[in-house]
Parts: structure tokens; C-alpha cells; sequence
């Protein structure tokens, strides 16, 4: 659950921001999440992809003597390839081996409101 907590400077004046989740929820124009997981294998061998995405815009947002309007996107991506190394019973063992990595990406844009 996002939620947005630190401080925010504007034309050299820092104010506070505390927004919980509730918060965000009660005062969003827009909020978006959506998670995958995508896993393909042939034979032992195997790859993943996981992804993550996040948008939300938030107005009115106090912030000392103004508020804020925020919009903020995170997208995060993992990908790797796998192995198995045998089944016993009802359980299965697989390493990751090979390739592995991760993508992230974050935009952030505030709009103080007097």
C-alpha cells in the first residue's frame, strides 16, 4: 500500500507531508495497481518475468501553509531464468541460474496549490 510521509520544499519554504494510505485513498483522482507473474518452462529449464505497476494522483494534500497536488508512477520489472533440480513427492526444487535482473522506473510531479 503506498502512502507519502517526508518533508517538501517549494520557493524555499519546507513544509511536512503526511499522507497515509487511507488518506490517499479518500482524496485520489487516480489509483492504479497492477502485479504479474509470468513463468514458461521446457523441460528443467524455465524463465520468469515479474512486473509491477503503480500510478496515483493525490490532491489537496496539506503541506505546512499549502497543498500539494502529487502524481506518481513506479514501474518495476524482474526477470530471470530457472532450472529445476528434481521433484520429490509434492515438492519440486528449482535454482535460479543464468541471466537475472531489474528494471525500475519512478516519476514524480508536484503542483503546490496556494
Amino acid at each position: 500500500m503506498a502512502d507519502l510521509h517526508g518533508e517538501v520544499r517549494v520557493r524555499g519554504v519546507t513544509a511536512p507531508v503526511d499522507a497515509s494510505f487511507i488518506d490517499i485513498l479518500e482524496s485520489a483522482d487516480s489509483l492504479i495497481g497492477v502485479q504479474g507473474h509470468v513463468e514458461a518452462r521446457y523441460g528443467p529449464w524455465g524463465g520468469f518475468v515479474d512486473g509491477t505497476y503503480l500510478k496515483q494522483g493525490v490532491q489537496d494534500i496539506a503541506a505546512g501553509p499549502t497543498t500539494l497536488d502529487v502524481k506518481t508512477e513506479l514501474v518495476l520489472m524482474e526477470f530471470g531464468a530457472l532450472y529445476r533440480l528434481g521433484e520429490w513427492r509434492s515438492a519440486v526444487g528449482s535454482a535460479i541460474r543464468g541471466p537475472r535482473g531489474s528494471l525500475g522506473w519512478r516519476s514524480i510531479a508536484m503542483r503546490a496549490v496556494a
